[in-house]
């Protein structure tokens, strides 16, 4: 029986698709223990660290953990991301003109219930990398929803996000230009900031700020 006999058919493209992208580099890693041009038992050890959740990805990235989002019918940012709102116990304070301009009217529809990454930059960062190490702009799973964003900063202390000034931040494509900006929000004297970046701005983002997708 193959790995794949025993599943239905979408979850064997899903499979097929790990196959693809595991298998070539977890054969490579046997071959080097093997001839001996890696160590077997840090090897062993640093994958049972990325198999618990501990592990740094491009020397910029460290693995967080997940958020189980749900699915969301409609979103009307407008409705939502509203200056005065309550979200989790936390008011907006200010929402900026970038977000407003990229986003103030957008509507997401059938948005789908998702696991979303989150990650801490260990380093000050440009947006470009942070990009690549998520999938690349034109990867989906790089892009958040707005949808969740809000579920994001709703689930408060219980979620993943920094609620100590620290920014939290993703990427969605805008509307207005087609291109990724990054929605981002910070919490501060206890109130919620909101605002948009340029992807392409030569900001860098700091170490500790923490960052949505892949």
């Amino acid at each position: 029986m193959t790995a794949t006999s025993a599943v239905a058919d979408g979850d064997e493209v899903h499979i097929a698709a790990l196959e693809h992208l595991f298998g070539g580099k977890l054969k490579d890693l046997m071959r080097r223990v093997d001839e001996g041009t890696l160590p077997p038992v840090p090897v062993a050890m640093a994958l049972q660290e990325i198999i618990e959740g501990r592990f740094v990805v491009g020397g910029l990235l460290k693995f967080v953990g997940y958020l189980k989002l749900k699915a969301v019918s409609r979103f009307v940012v407008a409705d939502n991301f509203k200056v005065g709102n309550v979200i989790g116990g936390r008011r907006i304070g200010w929402i900026g003109e970038n977000f407003q301009h990229h986003y103030g009217d957008v509507v997401e529809e059938n948005v789908p219930a998702r696991i979303v990454y989150i990650w801490e930059l260990i380093k000050r960062s440009l947006d470009e990398p942070v990009i690549t190490i998520l999938g690349g702009a034109d990867e989906p799973n790089t892009q958040t929803h707005l949808a969740h964003t809000f579920q994001f900063m709703e689930l408060g202390e219980k979620g993943k996000g920094r609620l100590d000034g620290y920014a939290n931040f993703g990427y969605k494509k805008s509307p207005k230009d087609g291109v990724l900006w990054v929605p981002n929000w910070d919490v501060r004297g206890g109130k919620f900031s909101v605002e948009a970046g340029s992807s392409s701005y030569p900001f860098e983002s700091d170490d500790g700020n923490r960052v949505s997708g892949g």
